[in-house]
C-alpha cells in the first residue's frame, strides 16, 4: 500500500514536470529489489527448516517402523528380547546423530548470516 502511494506520487510528480521520468524509474527498481530480496532470504530460511524438520520425520518413521517390525514378531520370548536391543540400538546412535545434526544445522546458520565458524 505504501509502495504504491510512492509510486503514484512520484508519477504525478513527473507529469507536473517536477521530477525526472529516470528518478521514479531507479527509485522503484530499488524498492523492488530491496523487497524481492528479502522474500529470497525468508525462502532460504523457509527451505533449510524444512530440510531440517524432514530428517527428524524420516528418523522417527524408521523408529517407528524398526518397533513394528518388532512387534510382529509372534515368539514373546523373543520379541521381548528384540524390543528392549532395538531399543538399545536406537538410543544408543540417537544422540551422536543428534549432537551432529545440531553442528551442521548451526554451521549452515552462520554461513546463511555470512559468517562461517567451525
Amino acid at each position: 500500500m505504501l509502495i504504491t502511494l510512492l509510486i503514484s506520487t512520484g508519477i504525478i510528480f513527473m507529469y507536473n514536470g517536477q521530477v525526472e521520468p529516470s528518478y521514479i524509474t531507479c527509485a522503484t527498481g530499488v524498492i523492488i529489489e530491496f523487497i524481492s530480496s528479502i522474500f529470497f532470504y525468508l525462502y532460504n530460511r523457509t527451505v533449510a527448516s524444512m530440510g531440517n524438520y524432514h530428517d527428524k520425520l524420516v528418523l522417527s518413521q524408521n523408529i517407528s517402523i524398526a518397533l513394528k517390525v518388532v512387534d510382529s514378531i509372534e515368539n514373546s520370548e523373543k520379541k521381548d528380547d528384540l524390543k528392549a536391543m532395538t531399543v538399545r540400538e536406537l538410543l544408543k546412535e540417537i544422540n551422536s546423530y543428534l549432537l551432529s545434526e545440531n553442528s551442521e544445522r548451526n554451521q549452515r546458520n552462520t554461513k546463511i548470516k555470512g559468517k562461517h565458524y567451525k
